[in-house]
């Protein structure tokens, strides 16, 4: 696997050495760690590490507004103690 990774060149730099592919089945893009970082790649430091490209990155859905009742505050404010 050496030998193969140090002909892998980052689709981010084009520098060989790209040890680190993004894992969706039809993605072949490499990418070193410190590219990945500055490109908005997302490596996952938990088992099974994986990492994807941009393209391929997972996105969480955000709540952007808390619902009613939910903020620490505002449910202390109504309490009776």
């Amino acid at each position: 696997m050496g030998l193969l990774c140090s002909f892998q060149r980052c689709f981010i730099c084009g520098q060989s050495g790209a040890t680190i592919t993004c894992c969706d089945m039809d993605c072949d893009l490499s990418f070193h760690l410190p590219c990945a970082m500055e490109a908005g790649c997302v490596t996952q430091y938990i088992t099974p590490y994986r990492s994807y490209c941009p393209a391929h990155r997972p996105e969480q859905a955000v709540q952007a507004t808390p619902e009613p009742g939910t903020l620490i505050n505002e449910n202390a404010a109504k309490s009776d103690c």
